[in-house]
């Protein structure tokens, strides 16, 4: 059974090239995730943060998002009753 975990997705910001603004949270599919990736990231309100760019088994896409890799391992790992 496929476990949907919640994820705050970044998109550019409209103010900087090199920045970025945290969106709306996200639901992914644990079992499409490829890879998570570690990256530092200018997001506004707050300030250069460790987030990830996680890869999908597609390959074909991938997604910034303001969680660190160790968050996003922790979610998948958990119990599905503590990632809603």
């Amino acid at each position: 059974m496929p476990k949907f975990i919640k994820v705050t997705e970044l998109i550019p910001s409209d103010e900087k090239d090199d920045q970025y603004d945290a969106a709306i949270p996200t639901w992914l599919n644990s079992d499409q995730i490829l890879r998570v990736y570690s990256t530092r990231y200018d997001v506004v309100d707050y300030g250069t943060s460790q987030c990830s760019l996680i890869t999908f088994v597609t390959e074909q896409a991938s997604l910034s998002v303001l969680e660190a890799p160790e968050e996003i391992i922790s979610l998948i790992e958990a119990p599905s009753s503590l990632t809603a």
